[in-house]
């Protein structure tokens, strides 16, 4: 802009000497500055400065929706910001990141007076994203589910506790004009995909198991190595394991661990166990979804025994999924 102005008042002190093409240079010159500016305004500090103006834009309705009015709502934030709790008119403990880098305990101490308040919804803003650690544990504190409800404009995910989401999305489903992306487990991948297992041999490795996978999906390879005397198959997550349900079956036994070093890095964000029984349409039917967080206490192998629908499914689909982060680096 200086730059602009000086040009503009050299041209006009030396009016007398310049020939009217320079003067037409200087004006084009000057023209094309300023209005390359104010382009750059318009498209970016001018969005950031009326963004916030009304209550009339995605997340505040979303927000708004799918909570109570004695509901409080926990966020995490590069900064601090009291418009989302003044257009959504919700209770709002806010944390900015510089807190939880330098006063982590104080924060601790404000999640504690939360006891007893509704608490059904976390949003994570912009930057804290980076942050898997204090994603999981708001999850593993407010009990919520590990998937966010719903993403909006790719800056903001909100996740729900457990025992409200089935009415959140409900809820945002019938009101389809609210700008937010709702969130999900992810699909199962498509058949194209799939790695068919062929039937072990005596003496392998998959051999071993009591049921071997029909089809696999294991983007990142396996490996089958022995774990506490038991053969194991080891995999990152993404994985998906197609099972020919048995005839008869009313239920399964299952037993898996996380990797124990997997606990060691603080970018491990847990792993998402599923099992699934799946009709010859492809239609599934939820039989575990139980998260494994990286602040687990209990870290030992998780030995389960599934009860299985009373249906005609013909094959059981497992899977492990990484977690709000999705990091597999550590899973």
């Amino acid at each position: 802009m200086a730059l602009v102005i000086g040009l503009a008042m050299a041209a006009w002190w030396d009016r007398p000497t310049l020939k009217a093409p320079g003067m037409v240079f200087a004006l084009v010159l000057l023209l094309g500055m300023e209005g390359g500016q104010f382009h750059t305004y318009r498209e970016n500090l001018y969005k950031t400065q009326t963004a916030y103006s009304s209550s009339e834009y995605g997340l505040i309705k979303a927000v708004r929706l799918v909570t109570n009015p004695e509901d409080v709502v926990v966020a995490h934030s590069p900064g601090w910001s009291s418009n989302i709790a003044y257009y959504t008119h919700r209770r709002m403990l806010i944390i900015p990141d510089s807190q939880m880098f330098h006063h982590e305990n104080l924060v601790n101490e404000n999640l504690k007076l939360l006891e007893g308040e509704a608490v059904p919804l976390l949003l994570v803003m912009d930057e804290s994203h980076d942050q898997a650690q204090w994603i999981t544990a708001r999850i593993d504190e407010l009990g919520l589910w590990p998937v966010p409800l719903f993403n909006w404009s790719n800056r903001v995910s909100a996740y729900a506790r457990l025992d409200r989401l089935m009415e959140m999305q409900t809820a945002l489903r019938n009101e389809p004009s609210i700008d937010v992306k709702l969130g999900g487990i992810p699909s199962v991948a498509g058949a194209d995909k799939w790695t068919q297992v062929e039937v072990p041999k005596e003496g392998t490795e998959w051999a071993k198991f009591s049921l071997f996978p029909l089809y696999r999906v294991l983007p990142f390879g396996f490996q089958i190595n022995t774990y506490e005397g038991q053969p194991t198959m080891l995999a990152h997550a993404t994985t998906e394991l197609y099972f020919a349900r048995p005839a008869g079956a009313t239920e399964v036994d299952l037993s898996y661990v996380i990797n124990p070093v997997c606990y060691e890095s603080k970018d491990f964000d847990g792993v998402l166990v599923m099992v699934d029984t799946v009709s010859a349409t492809g239609k599934l039917t939820a039989t575990l979804m139980q998260w494994e967080s990286p602040q687990a206490l209990d870290q030992s192998m998780r030995n389960l025994t599934l009860k299985l629908p009373d249906t005609d499914d013909e094959r059981l689909l497992l899977r492990a999924l990484p977690g709000p982060r999705d990091n597999n680096a550590y899973d």
